[in-house]
């Protein structure tokens, strides 16, 4: 089984984290949903990732759905692997545009949890940036497969990072490293 965490926030839509949790259920997966109460992405990760005790940990976010037997596929890849994570297909909410081509690296990520509980005291030094920053630390390796339909509006939070505000997080990362 892999624990999975399922953030929730102010802007959190019902509707969406309905279609989230749902998506989870029969997956070989325990859920926690955290609130995380209108507060940066870092702290509720690591509050998130420190819930449960099964060996492999993941996430989905609340406006995302994982699709059929994704958690049994990623359990299998994590045998073979310390970290991996699925390609997502993007559906733009207003239109129903589904983008042609899935995008790598986002979500669903898998990790062993002897692997992030090292890092879950750094996730407060990356507020926003917190998912890339693992994935960077981890290289999780990249499977072929979709898992995830990922749901996106106008002015979400993927829309308004900068590769300014990264490299500052970036660096506050480390820096809390080197401690």
């Amino acid at each position: 089984m892999i624990d999975v965490h399922v953030l929730t926030h102010e802007g959190t839509r019902p509707d969406d984290l309905e279609r989230c949790l749902a998506s989870l259920e029969g997956q070989a997966c325990t859920v926690h949903v955290v609130d995380n109460a209108g507060y940066p992405v870092g702290p509720g990760r690591a509050a998130g990732y420190g819930r449960g005790n099964h060996p492999f940990v993941s996430y989905l976010d609340s406006d995302d759905e994982a699709l059929p037997g994704t958690y049994e596929r990623l359990l299998t890849e994590l045998e073979k692997h310390r970290a991996v994570c699925t390609l997502e297909r993007v559906i733009t909410v207003a239109s129903g545009y589904v983008c042609p081509t899935p995008n790598p690296m986002h979500a669903v990520v898998g990790a062993r949890r002897s692997d992030i509980e090292p890092l879950i005291s750094r996730m407060p030094a990356a507020p926003w940036c917190v998912d890339m920053l693992v994935r960077k630390e981890l290289q999780p390796t990249q499977l072929d497969w979709v898992g995830v339909n990922a749901y996106v509006r106008n002015g979400t939070a993927r829309e308004k990072l900068n590769s300014r505000q990264f490299k500052e997080e970036f660096a506050r990362w480390h820096t809390q490293m080197d401690r």
